[in-house]
């Protein structure tokens, strides 16, 4: 594989992990914040990571850190996590992984585009089973891997490929 390519491919491992990072912090850290009430007049919910937690993200996952600081305490919302992983983005991968200033059009392309479904529909399909007990972030990238090397895997991201629309999918 061309080095660029190469550099691409990794690019989007970069960001994906981004993606998969803060789903992970939702998925395990959200708590209902006592006595607290959003407009719906439903039970306000945060992300909240204990001390223990987030010292082990310190140690097992420093490139991590950052977002989990970012998050940790804030209202759990679409616009949380957006912000987030876009602070992320652009502080981890922007004009390191990228050329500076790229990193829109990476978040914006094919690759990206289709693991970042392939991601989405495993973790709906594996629901259950990841909340059946607390799996370390490593412990979610590897089931994640492994399920998209096997034969359903594979399948699913080439119905994905199949349906995205025409595009770029390399960063220039």
């Amino acid at each position: 594989m061309p080095e660029a390519q190469e550099k691409f491919q990794q690019a989007v491992k970069d960001v994906l992990s981004g993606v998969m990072f803060e789903n992970w912090l939702r998925f395990y850290f959200i708590s209902e914040v006592e006595g607290e009430k959003d407009a719906e007049g439903n039970p306000k919910l945060a992300i909240l990571i204990p001390e223990k937690g987030m010292e082990k993200i310190k140690e097992l996952y420093p490139r991590m850190l950052s977002m989990a600081e970012d998050v940790n305490g804030k209202e759990a919302s679409f616009a949380t996590s957006q912000s987030a992983v876009c602070t992320w983005v652009a502080c981890e991968v922007d004009g390191k992984s990228v050329q500076q200033g790229t990193s829109q059009a990476l978040v914006d392309s094919r690759a990206f585009q289709t693991a970042s479904t392939l991601f989405n529909i495993w973790v709906q399909a594996y629901e259950q089973q990841l909340d059946q007990q607390f799996l370390d972030f490593g412990q979610w990238v590897k089931l994640f891997e492994t399920w998209r090397a096997s034969d359903q895997g594979k399948d699913m991201e080439m119905k994905i490929e199949m349906q995205a629309p025409t595009g770029s999918s390399q960063v220039q």
